[in-house]
């Protein structure tokens, strides 16, 4: 506790009290010291031990000690002289000057804190205010895998073995290739040719193909060490042309010839490699805007529902992981986009948990968009690319955002 003395005009006289200091010019040795110490009333035997600061609700004491002539004397504060009075008051002022500007300084620290949050949140919203999910077709067995194409039209899978084509300028959806060999997950290259998984079960070709323009089907793998895959799901394509696909098992009475359930690698040459065999059942694919992270959902109900992160080396291995998200019980994500800040969009949940999740690159949610009905994948679309296209029980949905999509390759829109 520091002591401030001030000078009271009496010849080698101080008045010291709790808080402060003021140096004063200190007296010849020789003459007789006298101090006014301002403390509560203390036994006077050990007054120089007492720390406690000037505090009496109803009553402070003075104890004028002279210790030339060993007076020493306590009377109340407000019976002491004019000085005493007066210095009480200035400390009483100076203290209550401190609490004000201590509590002023923390109202406005508050204050900027929260208005730097809001305006953050003004900045960068996802979901404006009063937006709506809008219904645009709802006639399909069980809609999958969006894709934004050519025309700017919306290609999308039915997986009663078709793939869909929704036109926004017009509004129609049009039979775009059937059968499709139960195609699942889509997605567009650098030429605008089609990439579908196809999966397994009734129809299903358990391959990946490529579209060409004149209609043609060209088979990119069937096979993985010579053996047939179990059911390809979803796919992302990069830039340089590789195909990352996933390979579930969810339906299917064919016989099994891989024993594992596997992300695989096709390399632009057409090479076929089990790039993640870690998880139990990867369902959606999706690849950061800079290519340096493949994003997979493991989707196991009753054994793991969870978002994993994976490096991507520069020979084309997978690196370390990292578990973004756990659903736990809930049904977890099928299928996932990205908008241009790289926020992962996972369709997942049921019921009132059904909805896309809108999660950061270091896993943390960001915002919800509830759906009527179970979704299954999305993609972003529009010339602006704000407007997230999802699939969700027999249905395809849309609803206006405030962040544009990601794409590795936009389709011509003319």
């Amino acid at each position: 506790m520091d002591e401030m003395g001030d000078h009271l005009g009496w010849p080698g006289v101080r008045c010291c009290f709790a808080h402060s200091r003021v140096d004063l010019p200190q007296p010849a040795q020789s003459e007789s010291l006298h101090r006014a110490q301002l403390r509560p009333h203390v036994p006077s035997g050990r007054p120089s031990r007492y720390k406690r600061p000037l505090v009496s609700p109803a009553w402070r004491f003075c104890r004028l000690a002279g210790f030339a002539r060993r007076e020493r004397k306590c009377v109340p504060a407000n019976r002491g002289s004019g000085f005493v009075r007066r210095l009480l008051a200035r400390n009483d002022q100076a203290k209550t000057m401190i609490r004000k500007e201590t509590m002023r300084l923390f109202v406005a620290t508050v204050l900027l804190a929260v208005a730097l949050s809001t305006a953050r949140a003004a900045d960068h919203p996802i979901v404006p205010e009063g937006a709506k999910v809008e219904k645009l077709w709802g006639e399909g067995s069980f809609t999958e895998g969006p894709a934004y194409g050519p025309g700017g039209c919306i290609f999308f899978s039915d997986i009663g073995n078709r793939i869909m084509k929704y036109d926004p300028a017009s509004g129609a959806t049009t039979v775009y290739r059937e059968p499709s060999g139960r195609a699942n997950g889509l997605d567009f290259d650098s030429q605008g040719r089609l990439i579908a998984a196809e999966g397994a079960n009734t129809g299903g070709n358990r391959r990946v193909t490529r579209t060409e323009r004149n209609g043609d089907i060209t088979v990119l793998a069937d096979k993985w060490n010579g053996k047939r895959f179990n059911s390809p799901n979803d796919l992302t394509v990069s830039k340089d042309g590789t195909i990352y696909f996933s390979d579930p098992r969810y339906a299917g009475a064919e016989p099994r010839e891989i024993d594992r359930e596997n992300v695989y690698r096709i390399s632009p040459m057409g090479d076929v490699t089990a790039l993640i065999t870690d998880l139990t059942k990867p369902n959606g694919v999706l690849l950061s805007p800079d290519m340096k992270t493949l994003y997979v959902a493991n989707s196991d109900p009753g054994k793991g529902q969870q978002l994993w992160a994976y490096a991507i080396n520069a020979d084309g291995t997978a690196g370390t992981r990292k578990m973004l998200h756990d659903f736990g019980k809930k049904r977890g994500i099928d299928g996932m986009c990205c908008d241009e800040e790289g926020n992962i969009y996972g369709a997942a949940g049921s019921g009132a948990d059904g909805g896309v999740y809108v999660f950061s690159p270091a896993g943390k949610q960001l915002a919800f968009i509830p759906l009527p009905e179970s979704p299954t994948n999305c993609v972003f679309g529009g010339k602006d690319r704000k407007t997230l296209y999802v699939t969700a029980g027999k249905s395809l949905y849309r609803i206006r955002l405030k962040i544009a999509g990601f794409a590795v390759f936009w389709p011509n829109e003319d």
